[in-house]
């Protein structure tokens, strides 16, 4: 979003108008409620039939890393550079909690495959307006790949939620420069360099 302000041309005081970009305005009564919609109609599609398939190989893997304890959990996390650590780390407390059914590996990323919405549509808001927000939530909610992937005990969706962060943290920094969202930024950068997913 950008408004515009006048200031004096010193060559012939004719006032020119200058550019600024800035927030949004914050998100109306409707558009919350729009934004709720969306988010449930994310999760109903990330959740249907979550527990009805066996785990496959990966998300074998991963119940067996988050099982780990001590120096087998931090091998296991690190033998191919620790590329997932955080996720590992993060299972590992989960299935403490929650344990290792199907459904329980992968409601982290069903979840996450939700949380997804309403990043997108804060970006699409952002570039056009709530009808741009809209239409990209609703494409990141119904998208294939992104629907299959949150059904999965893996971390490639919590990833996808890492990502959409980092770029609208970038995209609020570069709107209305400060040094709260230009630490957020680097900050959510630097976790993204360690959040691959191979």
């Amino acid at each position: 979003m950008t408004t515009t302000t006048a200031a004096a041309d010193k060559n012939n005081d004719r006032p020119i108008r200058v550019a600024v970009r800035a927030d949004p305005p914050r998100l109306t009564r409707h558009e919350w409620w729009v934004l709720a919609a969306l988010v449930a109609f994310a999760l109903v599609l990330t959740m249907v039939d979550l527990g009805s398939r066996s785990l496959w190989v990966d998300e074998l893997h991963t119940a067996f890393v988050a099982t780990a304890r001590g120096r087998s959990l931090w091998d296991s996390s690190t033998y191919d550079d620790g590329n997932m650590l955080a996720y590992y780390a993060f299972m590992n407390l989960w299935v403490h909690l929650f344990g290792t059914s199907p459904v329980a590996l992968r409601l982290p990323s069903a979840l996450a495959g939700a949380v997804l919405v309403p990043v997108g549509y804060l970006l699409g808001r952002r570039s056009g307006g709530m009808r741009s927000g809209v239409a990209a939530a609703l494409l990141l909610a119904v998208s294939p790949p992104l629907v299959v992937w949150a059904q999965q005990g893996r971390g490639y969706s919590i990833a996808v939620v890492g990502i959409g962060l980092t770029w609208l943290a970038l995209v609020r920094a570069r709107a209305v420069p400060s040094t709260s969202r230009l630490i957020l930024f680097v900050v959510l950068r630097g976790s993204a360099n360690r959040r691959h997913c191979r």
